[in-house]
């Protein structure tokens, strides 16, 4: 797991935003899904950027400002 260190949308399909309160995000072709729930276009102010797990063999290229 690492830490969120650039826009949630550049993050590939398949990363999981674990979320403070339990469950994750999971990011798909057509956004952010809550645990097999709606889909919006980042995750919610719960997924507190500590617990970003990536997809193997994923890289994130774009860095946070």
């Amino acid at each position: 797991m690492i830490k969120r260190d650039t826009d949630w949308r550049a993050y590939p399909i398949g990363t999981r935003a674990h979320a403070y309160n339990g469950g994750a995000w999971l990011r798909t072709d057509r956004g952010w899904q809550w645990n097999g729930g709606g889909t919006f276009p980042t995750p919610g102010a719960d997924a507190i950027g500590y617990c970003i797990e990536l997809p193997e063999n994923a890289s994130v290229k774009k860095k946070l400002k």
